[in-house]
């Protein structure tokens, strides 16, 4: 009896593991990085590298900008920006690389 019972711990110690299966699509999901304590800053950067990586436009995971739809808010955002350098802009990986300078450098 307790050679049956310890073969059955022993089977199930091998077994149970194998269903704690995690792939690497699950290892860089956005739910998955959040969960394990990631910022969003990160999960965005990987999210964009993954979708470049396959060719795909990018669509984002953060939430409609509300100065986006109204043109006064818009022009008020654009002022900001323009004067704080540290204002979020929204290019970080997300822009064209361009060998001639330009304003937008600056």
């Amino acid at each position: 009896m307790r050679k049956n019972l310890l073969l059955g711990i022993l089977a199930a110690a091998i077994i149970l593991p194998v269903s704690a299966e995690l792939t690497v699509s699950d290892l860089s999901s956005p739910e998955y990085l959040i969960n394990h304590g990631h910022s969003m800053a990160g999960v965005e950067a990987i999210a964009r590298s993954k979708s470049a990586a396959m060719g795909v436009p990018y669509e984002s995971i953060r939430e409609e900008k509300v100065y986006e739809s109204n043109p006064f808010l818009n022009f008020l955002h654009n002022v900001y920006t323009y004067i704080d350098p540290a204002a979020d802009q929204d290019t970080f990986l997300n822009h064209d690389i361009k060998v001639e300078p330009s304003v937008t450098d600056l």
